[in-house]
C-alpha cells in the first residue's frame, strides 16, 4: 500500500533509513483526523467486523475495546482500534445521524444542518448583517412559517408571538418604506391593540384602538365615508331604486320635485353602511317593509322614515335578514312609529337605554318605572319584587334570580323519575335527573357498566344474581299510578332465565314491590317466556296483561306501558302489543319502587338505560322511540307584573335579554306577546330585532312596535317552546 486510506497521501519507502516508520505513523494520524466522517455517534459496543478505516465517535459508557474512551474518535486500522483524543474545534459528520458536531473542549455539540439543533446564538443574519439592535436580520423576497402537520407529530397550528416586558413597553409590527415607518400595529405603550400610521416615520397618528377587556373599537380620528352620488331629481315614487353609482357610494344625496317615496334600495351587501341625505326642498319618505320593492331591497325600520330638507338617515344592510336597517336618522316624524328614535337617537342608543334600565333594576333588586315604561332584571327576593305575575306564569325556575338575576324554564313536572345511569364503570350510585331528584339505592350486585349503553357511555347492569336490584324510596306517586301514568325505558336482556317468579308470573324489570319481602303492587317487564307483561295485585290475586309477541335478547329494546284511566297498554319498540282493562284496582301498599328483583326469588339479567316514569299519558298510539336522551325542560310562560299607564295606550314594544347557549329560534322557540289592557287581550309581538350582545353568551332581542287592545295597563308575556332552556336576564316594556 503506497497511499493513505482517506487522503491518498504517499508513504516514504522503507529503504530511507527507517524514517518511514515515524512518517507513516504521522500520515495515518492525519488521515484519521482531517475531514472526519464517522459511521455513528451512539454505538456503545465496537462492531464485530468494521471496515478498514471505519471511524466512530465513542459515546459515554462504551464497553469492550472502547471502554474509557468517551468522546474519542475510534479508527479501525491494521485490525486494531486507534483512538484520537479530540481538541477544541474538531468537527465530525455522522452518516447515521445525518448530523454535524463540533467539540467545544469538553463535549461534542450539535451544529446547524442535518438533524442537529442550534444552541443560543447572540446574532443571526440571513443574507444580511445582524447588529446589536437587529440581532436577527433577514434579507429576502418572501418568508415562510409553516405549521407541523398533526400526521408528523405537530398540532397543525402556527402561532408567532411577540412578547414585551411590561404594560408600558411595545410589542408591535412596523411597516416601512426605505426603512421609514408608515404603519404600526400591536400593543404600543399599553395592552390595548392599536393601529398607528405615519407620513414621515417619526410622527404617528392613532387610527383605532381595541380595548383588551371589552373588545370595543374606538376610532380617535372618526370614520370617513367617501363616494358621493347625486342622482337627478326624483319626479316619481321609486321602487328598487338603483341610480348610477349607488352600488359603490357611501353617501346618496336625494332631491325631489315634491313629496316622494322610496320603497327600496338596490346594492345591499352584508355590512354595507350608507348615508341617505335629502338635499332638496321636498320630503322623501323611506317606506318601511313595502312590498313595492323586492324583498332584498326593502327597509326594516319598524315605521316609515320621512326625511325633510337637510335631514339624513344612516343605514346598514343586514345580509342575513336581507334588509336595510336604520343605524341613526334625523327626520321630521318625531320617531316614525318607533322605528329609530328621531332627532338622531340611534337604535343602538335607544336599546342601550332600555338595557341600562334593566341593569338598574337588577342592581337595586326592584323593577324600574318611568312614564309609560317599565323594566325588571329579576334580581329580588320574591316574585312580586322581581316583577313576575305568578298567576299568569308557569314552569319558571327562579332559583338563580336573587343571586344572579335571571330565571329559566323549570324541569318538566310530569317527569316523576328519570334515570340516565351515566357514570364510571363499577359505580354504585346514580342521579335522578328529574326535578324531584329522588334518592337511588344499589344492592350488592347491581352497578353502572360501560359494557353496554343506549345513550351516553354507560348503563345499569343487573346481572341476575341475588340480591341484584336498585330501589327508590316509597312515594305515593308510584303506588296505584293515578289515572294517567307512563313508564318507558331501554333494556338489553341477556336472558329471561330467572326473569320472573314463575308461580305467580310477576315480571321484575320495574315495579312497586318489596325487593326483600312479599309486598307487591305492580310490576312490568319480561316473563320467563320472553313475553312483555304488566302485572298487579288487586287485593285478592295477581292479574297479568301480557304481549302477543316476545322480546329479544342481545339487543336494545324500547319497552313502555301506559295507564290511561283503567286501561293498561303495552308497547315494544313503539308498537302496541297488548292492552286490557284493570280487574279491580291496583293495590296501594306502601312499598319502594324497585328495579330487577322481588323477594329475592326472581332477578332479571339485563342492562337498563334512560328509565322514565311520568304521571301523564306519553303515548296514545304507535310511536317512534326517541333517538336521544329525553329532554326534561318544561316549556315556560313568563308574564311580567301589570303596570298602570298615565293615559290610555294602544301600542307596546318589548326588549328581552336572554341566554343564547341553547340557540333558540326567535318567534318559534322564543316568542313574545304584549297587552295594553291588563292581560285581557294579548297581541303576538314579532321579535324582529336580533342583536348579538357582548356580555357573555347573552343576546338582546326586541319586538316591533305592536298594536294591542287599548287600555291603561300593560305587560309582556314571554314563552319558550320545544323544550328549549332559555335563561331570561331581563325585560323592558314601553308603550304609547
Amino acid at each position: 500500500m503506497t497511499d493513505t486510506t482517506h487522503l491518498g497521501l504517499p508513504f516514504i519507502d522503507g529503504g530511507q533509513a527507517q524514517k518511514h516508520v515515524t512518517h507513516n505513523e504521522a500520515l495515518r494520524i492525519l488521515d484519521a483526523a482531517i475531514q472526519i466522517g464517522v459511521e455513528n455517534t451512539t454505538l456503545a459496543t465496537p462492531p464485530d467486523s468494521p471496515a478498514a478505516g471505519a471511524r466512530y465517535l465513542v459515546p459515554a459508557g462504551a464497553s469492550g475495546a472502547w471502554s474509557g474512551q468517551a468522546d474519542a474518535i475510534a479508527c479501525w486500522e491494521d485490525s486494531a482500534w486507534r483512538f484520537l483524543v479530540p481538541k477544541m474545534g474538531w468537527c465530525v459528520w455522522s452518516a447515521a445521524d445525518e448530523m454535524q458536531l463540533v467539540f467545544d473542549g469538553s463535549e461534542w455539540r450539535n451544529m446547524p444542518g442535518g438533524g442537529g439543533t442550534l444552541g443560543t446564538i447572540t446574532k443571526l443574519g440571513i443574507n444580511a448583517a445582524a447588529d446589536s439592535d437587529n440581532r436577527l436580520s433577514v434579507c429576502s423576497n418572501a418568508a415562510l412559517f409553516r405549521a407541523i402537520d398533526a400526521a408528523d407529530g405537530g398540532t397543525g397550528d402556527m402561532r408567532i408571538q411577540i412578547s414585551k416586558e411590561g404594560t408600558d413597553n411595545v410589542a408591535s409590527v412596523v411597516f416601512s418604506d426605505a426603512f421609514s415607518g408608515y404603519a404600526e400595529f400591536g400593543l404600543i405603550g399599553s395592552d390595548a391593540f392599536k393601529l398607528k400610521v405615519s407620513n414621515d416615520g417619526a410622527s404617528f397618528t392613532e387610527a383605532f384602538t381595541i380595548d383588551q377587556v371589552s373588545g370595543k373599537l374606538t376610532l380617535p380620528r372618526g370614520l370617513a365615508l367617501s363616494g358621493v352620488v347625486s342622482p337627478a331629481t326624483i319626479a316619481a315614487d321609486q321602487d328598487d331604486y338603483d341610480p348610477a353609482g349607488l352600488s359603490a357610494c357611501s353617501v346618496l344625496q336625494l332631491s325631489a320635485d315634491a313629496a316622494r317615496a322610496v320603497s327600496g334600495l338596490a346594492g345591499g351587501t352584508e355590512g354595507r353602511v350608507l348615508i341617505v341625505l335629502n338635499v332638496g326642498s321636498g320630503t322623501v319618505t323611506l317606506r318601511d317593509d313595502s312590498v313595492s320593492s323586492a324583498a332584498a331591497n326593502r327597509f326594516a325600520f319598524g315605521g316609515d322614515i320621512v326625511l325633510g330638507p337637510k335631514h339624513a338617515a344612516l343605514l346598514r344592510y343586514d345580509g342575513t335578514a336581507a334588509r336595510w336597517f336604520a343605524i341613526a336618522r334625523r327626520d321630521n316624524t318625531g320617531g316614525g312609529g318607533g322605528g329609530g328614535g328621531g332627532d338622531g337617537l340611534s337604535d343602538t342608543d335607544r336599546r342601550n337605554i332600555l338595557l341600562d334600565r334593566i341593569y338598574q333594576s337588577k342592581a337595586l333588586a326592584a323593577p324600574r318605572r318611568v312614564i309609560n315604561a317599565w323594566a325588571t332584571g329579576f334580581k329580588a327576593a320574591t316574585d312580586a319584587d322581581r316583577g313576575i305575575n305568578t298567576g299568569a306564569s308557569s314552569n319558571i325556575d327562579v332559583s338563580n334570580a336573587a343571586s344572579a338575576g335571571y330565571v329559566t324554564p323549570d324541569k318538566d313536572p310530569n317527569t316523576l323519575l328519570l334515570l340516565r345511569f351515566n357514570g364510571t364503570n363499577g359505580a354504585t350510585s346514580t342521579t335522578d335527573s328529574s326535578k324531584y331528584a329522588r334518592a337511588v339505592s344499589f344492592s350488592v350486585s347491581s352497578a353502572i357498566s360501560t359494557t353496554q349503553k343506549k345513550f351516553g357511555a354507560s348503563s345499569l347492569s343487573i346481572p341476575g344474581a341475588s340480591p341484584s336490584y336498585i330501589s327508590v324510596p316509597t312515594d305515593a306517586a308510584f303506588t296505584n299510578l293515578g289515572s294517567s301514568f307512563t313508564a318507558d325505558l331501554w333494556v338489553y336482556f341477556n336472558s329471561f332465565t330467572g326473569a320472573s317468579q314463575t308461580s305467580t308470573s310477576i315480571p321484575m324489570t320495574i315495579g312497586a314491590f318489596n325487593p326483600t319481602g312479599s309486598d307487591y303492587d305492580w310490576g312490568f317487564g319480561p316473563l320467563s317466556s320472553g313475553k312483555l307483561a304488566f302485572s298487579y295485585w288487586n287485593g285478592s290475586a295477581v292479574q297479568t296483561i301480557s304481549s302477543t309477541g316476545t322480546l329479544s335478547t342481545g339487543v336494545w329494546t324500547h319497552i313502555a306501558f301506559v295507564k290511561s284511566g283503567s286501561t293498561i297498554t303495552l308497547y315494544i319498540n313503539g308498537v302496541q302489543d297488548g292492552s286490557a282493562s284493570l280487574v279491580g284496582s291496583i293495590a296501594t301498599t306502601v312499598v319502594p319502587l324497585s328495579f330487577g328483583n322481588w323477594n329475592n326469588t326472581g332477578q332479571i339479567n339485563a342492562y337498563l338505560d334512560e328509565v322514565r316514569l311520568s304521571n301523564v299519558v306519553r303515548y296514545a298510539g304507535n310511536f317512534t322511540p326517541a333517538s336521544s336522551e329525553y329532554s326534561i325542560t318544561a316549556n315556560m310562560t313568563l308574564a311580567t307584573a301589570v303596570q298602570t299607564t298615565d293615559s290610555n295606550v294602544n301600542n307596546a314594544r318589548a326588549l328581552i335579554e336572554f341566554g343564547n347557549s341553547d340557540a333558540p329560534t326567535l318567534n318559534t322557540d322564543l316568542t313574545a306577546e304584549v297587552t295594553c289592557d291588563g292581560g285581557t287581550n294579548w297581541a303576538a309581538a314579532t321579535l324582529s330585532v336580533f342583536t348579538a350582545y357582548s356580555q357573555g353568551s347573552r343576546t338582546v332581542a326586541e319586538t316591533a312596535d305592536t298594536a294591542c287592545t287599548s287600555g291603561t295597563s300593560f305587560a309582556v308575556r314571554i314563552k319558550t317552546a320545544n323544550a328549549k332552556s332559555v335563561p331570561i336576564y331581563g325585560v323592558s316594556v314601553a308603550v304609547h
